[in-house]
């Protein structure tokens, strides 16, 4: 996703987050049936750059890791690296996000995982969460219609495939047309955002042009102003509050605009990576793509999770065998039963 900078540290941090060659990474959990997972992870990279500072999962010396190189038919290099570990419950999976030194070190992200009896089955679910950045944002519903929602969040290889099938015009100009709102999207959060914390900075000054509601009132003008006329610095500012208003105004508005950019550099230098569920017995429920082999797959990227918590969860189940067995006894007992009482009074 591009972004036109309102200030500096935006176009920096996107340098940075262009620059950093994070691994391509996808994280696989195993999910036991008593709430033990056997995580894998496995990363490529065209470099043999694996370092904590752009790896996407937090990798420690409790893993055990494996290195290994591929030489392709045209003498390109793909370096790989498998780390895998066997964790008690999710607690100790958090355990290791709250401690990560990682690309994602700022993301705040979270396991959970529950087993439910319900006699014939038991249920058992699994979800990872990643907390939104912004807190007046909008969700990508706002912009983008029921199948461009679909389509964007695909995994990275489903989307690839559709762009280049029997339908790929179609999908080609979906997938601009989901570009432009997800630009759209950004800065309407960002904008929606700043609005919020300028607010609160000038609560009681006693300016009735710059309310809460009026300024709310302003804030399609102000993002058309952004995403059309590229900006930059201190002129948002000043589109936005005017000549009174910016010489007024400007310490709070720089302030506002700084809280912004602080909840969302987190985001925007994020390195994506895929993640996959493999659950106990027959999946029932997911929000995941799931694949043929009946593993559930789901993107992770940071405009899932900008405005609206992000959470890739799965139900599945597995059938209670001895409640079956009792159940059938128990079925049996009182059949016979029975048809002993009808005998001895016929």
């Amino acid at each position: 996703m591009e972004h036109k900078p309102i200030k500096t540290i935006f176009l920096m941090l996107l340098i940075f987050a262009a620059a950093c060659d994070e691994p391509e990474t996808v994280v696989t959990n195993i999910i036991h049936t008593d709430g033990s997972v056997t995580r894998k992870i496995e990363m490529r990279n065209t470099k043999n750059k694996f370092d904590k500072s752009v790896v996407q999962v937090p990798i420690d010396s409790t893993w055990s890791v494996k290195d290994s190189i591929s030489i392709g038919v045209k003498n390109d290099t793909t370096w790989f690296k498998t780390a895998e570990k066997s964790f008690k419950n999710v607690e100790e999976i958090n355990g290791e996000y709250l401690n990560e030194n990682g690309a994602n070190r700022k993301i705040p992200r979270s396991a959970s995982f529950t087993r439910k009896f319900r006699w014939f089955n038991t249920v058992y679910t699994f979800s990872e969460k990643l907390d939104k950045s912004l807190l007046s944002g909008y969700p990508l519903e706002k912009f983008m219609t029921k199948d461009e929602l679909d389509f964007f969040y695909l995994p990275e290889s489903i989307i690839t495939e559709k762009l280049s099938g029997a339908d790929s015009t179609k999908y080609k100009e979906m997938n601009n047309s989901i570009k432009t709102k997800t630009d759209r999207c950004f800065w309407s959060s960002a904008v929606s955002e700043w609005i919020e914390e300028f607010s609160k900075l000038t609560a009681g000054r006693g300016d009735e042009k710059f309310t809460k509601e009026k300024l709310k009132l302003l804030e399609s003008k102000i993002v058309d102003t952004i995403i059309v006329f590229e900006p930059k610095g201190d002129s948002v500012i000043y589109a936005i509050l005017g000549t009174r208003g910016y010489k007024n105004f400007k310490a709070e508005a720089d302030s506002a605009e700084a809280i912004v950019d602080k909840r969302l550099e987190p985001n925007i230098s994020f390195a994506g990576y895929t993640v996959i569920f493999v659950m106990p017995g027959r999946v029932t429920a997911s929000n995941g793509f799931i694949m043929r082999n009946g593993e559930i797959m789901w993107p992770v990227k940071s405009e899932f999770f900008m405005s609206q918590t992000y959470e890739m969860h799965a139900e599945s189940k597995m059938p209670n065998v001895w409640a079956w067995v009792v159940s059938g006894l128990f079925l049996l007992f009182v059949l016979t039963g029975t048809l002993w009482k009808i005998n001895k009074k016929g």
